[in-house]
């Protein structure tokens, strides 16, 4: 049996258990750097020494990328560990007899350490000067919400694409994240379930972005005059895809003379500034959705002034406490207004002048403080 005829009996015994987006992931992966070298191959000539050289090769830059890069060793750990799955469900299948010594040979061959990788991710993080420095050339309300919501909130690009209006509830200021956007090849971009448990989760949002939000709630039902809960918040009917993200992120990071962050590099820039502010590793991790403390702690890039920071907050949030009874009717006339605006039963003229009274509300908050 060769290796692309194993090929086609894994992806049939792999076909319920795994999502199609990784399997799809799978095939990409073997198709363009595995068949190659070793699908013609019959098993049994497909030794661990032949594998340990493949991975040598490819650390070494022997395979490119289309433009002529190398891959990252991350990446080129994903494609060892898929050839190195193969033959152990080979073995286990019976499709090969292997000795205990290429059984062995097999399990001495671990992943290459990246050992840039820390220096990398430190270059790829904007600090809150750098963030508004960027925003203030986006001339786009809806990029604009959208970058604000990355920044500050920390979610995958994929969470944000496939964000519905139902997802966002302005009254409790808070984001639920109940599924994700991706690429499957010949379907083009769907949404789905998130790929792990921990990352169904509901985060709070800071006062200043739910106000960004709400505006733009606001012109938005004025565009379709009905209720819009089940749209997209970021396309309307369909979602803006990962390309279009990509090229208008690109052209306001030029326009800004911003340094060349990715859009992932957002979620790292969210997670290094929470962790600066409260030093909370457990909740800052939940609120990233990751699977464990130690991928969040990947983040923090040891600040010391964490402590200190946290100390300056809460004393603030001491003195600027308010508690006067103006003070609380005003708030809880704000909260029914807010819960207004976001009621589909409401038109767009009513939407409209109960947006005035808020804003009036709002404006009287903020002479009192």
């Amino acid at each position: 049996m060769t290796l692309n005829e194993l090929f086609i009996k894994y992806l049939e015994d792999i076909d319920l258990t795994h999502q199609d987006t990784t399997i799809d992931s799978i095939c990409y992966r073997y198709n363009s750097h595995i068949r190659e070298v070793f699908g013609n191959c019959k098993l049994e000539e497909i030794t661990f020494i032949k594998v340990k050289k493949f991975q040598k090769n490819f650390l070494d830059g022997k395979f490119r990328t289309s433009s002529k890069k190398k891959y990252s060793v991350s990446y080129a750990n994903i494609v060892v560990k898929l050839l190195k799955r193969l033959m152990t469900y080979a073995n286990l299948m019976r499709y090969v007899d292997m000795s205990i010594e290429e059984i062995r040979g097999f399990e001495t061959i671990k992943d290459a350490v990246d050992k840039n990788k820390f220096k990398e991710d430190r270059q790829i993080i904007w600090n809150l000067d750098e963030f508004n420095n960027f925003i203030k050339y986006v001339d786009d309300e809806k990029y604009e919400v959208l970058f604000n919501i990355l920044f500050f909130c920390g979610l995958r690009k994929g969470e944000v694409l496939s964000l519905r209006w139902q997802n966002i509830d302005l009254l409790e200021e808070t984001i639920t994240i109940n599924s994700t956007a991706c690429k499957v090849s010949g379907v083009g971009q769907i949404v789905k379930s998130p790929k792990t448990v921990n990352s169904y989760r509901t985060i709070y949002i800071n006062k200043s972005l739910k106000e960004l939000i709400l505006n733009y709630y606001v012109n938005e039902k004025s565009v379709y005059n009905k209720n819009i809960n089940n749209h997209f918040v970021f396309g309307g009917i369909n979602m803006i895809s990962f390309t279009t993200l990509d090229r208008n992120f690109k052209k306001y990071k030029i326009n800004s003379n911003s340094t060349d962050m990715n859009l992932h590099g957002f979620r790292h820039s969210h997670a290094t500034m929470m962790l600066s502010i409260t030093n909370d590793l457990y909740n800052v991790s939940k609120r990233l959705g990751h699977d464990s403390i130690e991928i969040t702690e990947l983040y923090l890039h040891g600040s010391s002034k964490a402590q200190k920071k946290l100390a300056i907050q809460l004393e603030n949030a001491v003195e600027n406490k308010k508690n006067s009874n103006y003070g609380n009717f005003i708030q809880k006339l704000e909260k029914f207004l807010l819960s207004s605006l976001t009621n589909p039963a409401y038109d767009d003229k009513q939407v409209n002048e109960i947006k005035e009274v808020y804003d009036f509300v709002k404006r009287q908050q903020k002479s009192k403080i």
